[in-house]
């Protein structure tokens, strides 16, 4: 009851922070929903024919309505969630902000409920979700995600249904939930390794058979900022960026090898941070499917939900991590598996116990740091400490290693 109740509060508690940073009230922060406006101008200025990628225009286009820009941060996600606002471009901003930030709770909500119904039975489900619930509330990523507006969380809920539907064995509709995950963002098409080593054809082929026809049907409308996006866009990812809110491999070498307001690099060389980015990116990709495709060859592990689901979510931490642009709002997708680590804390391991709280403390104290981090006036003294500027990717790095040892045992 007490668990029920605090969830219950804390989740009024970011009601209220929605519609507080949706209307811009005079006590609201001057940055409320940055990211989801992007989104928004990406939407305006594909219903008008114009570069939804374009930075001129995006910033022409909010600052001339009032609204939370940051230079460069622009629209950077394939066409296909600028085409879905777009059909909403008449209603204002603001109250589509506020929409937007209820979609993203509700689909939090659904999320956790929907983990809580994988791993428990009947009796036990109502407490496991409101505990869910409550600690992915006060998860910071989770917050900081609600504060920029940002889509993650409606990820977070088409990758949990994805799994959920695949154990339920609807292959089908386990495939449109992946292949519209991996049409909001590009980074869950790891994902698809899990379902490879499964054997789970027809997720796969379904996830294919969405991709292909949303593109397909969009094509007369897409096809241009298809191609920018390929040919533009996805390249200047690679570029090194060392912001202390980019928790990314990419943050990390951009952090130690280049030199910039944000870091005071080892040496001053942006290609050798490129190449490293890559190499060691590729590295992990191929450990995790070495580790899943390992795993599942187990056949006692066939009814394992419970098994499944931290093999599923290894992927998608690593998937998070190997992002080029991982901002901390991110890692609200690493909520699902740090919940799963606690919720196995009985079964764990002395070693998969440490990591777990090492990788929720590294977690906290980033998104902390990165206040400081984020102060123009501090840069001088955080660009001596260039390593202590990736704690979030090491408390990332810690939910692998933990996921991993419960994958092994």
């Amino acid at each position: 009851m007490r668990i029920r109740t605090a969830a219950l509060i804390v989740l009024c508690l970011s009601i209220a922070l929605v519609f507080v940073m949706a209307f811009d009230f005079p006590f609201a922060m001057p940055y409320a929903n940055v990211d989801f406006y992007a989104y928004y101008a990406g939407a305006v200025l594909f219903d008008q024919n114009e570069n939804i990628y374009s930075s001129s225009l995006t910033g022409e286009l909010l600052n001339g309505l009032n609204l939370p820009y940051i230079q460069d941060s622009d629209y950077i996600y394939p066409p296909y969630m600028a085409l879905m606002l777009s059909v909403f471009v008449e209603i204002p901003p603001r109250v589509l902000a506020a929409v937007w930030g209820f979609l993203n709770l509700a689909a939090l909500v659904l999320s956790l409920y929907w983990m809580a119904d994988l791993l428990t039975r009947q009796a036990e489900r109502a407490r496991t979700f409101w505990t869910f619930l409550l600690l992915a509330l006060v998860f910071l990523p989770t917050n900081y995600a609600l504060f920029v507006g940002q889509v993650n969380m409606i990820l977070l809920a088409f990758v949990i249904l994805a799994f959920r539907l695949d154990t339920r064995g609807k292959q089908r509709a386990a495939g449109i939930a992946l292949g519209v995950a991996i049409l909001i963002k590009v980074s869950p098409i790891l994902l698809i390794g899990y379902f490879l080593f499964r054997r789970r054809w027809g997720v796969l082929a379904y996830a294919g058979v969405t991709i292909a026809a949303v593109v397909l049907i969009t094509l007369p409308w897409t096809l241009e900022y298809n191609l920018i996006y390929v040919r533009d866009v996805l390249p200047s990812l690679s570029t090194p960026q060392a912001h202390p809110v980019n928790q990314s491999v990419n943050g990390f070498f951009s952090r130690i090898l280049t030199q910039s307001v944000f870091s005071n690099g080892w040496v001053d060389q942006p290609d050798l941070s490129k190449t490293f980015t890559f190499v060691v990116s590729g590295m992990l990709a191929v450990w995790g499917f070495w580790a899943v495709y390992r795993d599942q060859r187990r056949p006692e592990r066939d009814t394992d939900a419970f098994h499944h689901l931290n093999a599923y979510l290894l992927l998608l931490v690593i998937s998070v991590v190997i992002s080029p642009l991982a901002w901390e709002n991110l890692y609200v997708l690493l909520a699902a598996p740090v919940l799963l680590l606690l919720f196995g804390w009985r079964s764990a391991s002395q070693t998969g116990r440490i990591l777990t709280i090492a990788a929720i403390a590294l977690m906290i104290i980033q998104r902390w740091w990165a206040f400081h981090g984020e102060a123009p006036q501090t840069f001088p003294v955080l660009r001596d400490f260039s390593l202590l500027m990736s704690l979030g990717l090491y408390g990332a790095l810690c939910t692998i290693g933990a996921l991993y040892f419960r994958i092994s045992k």
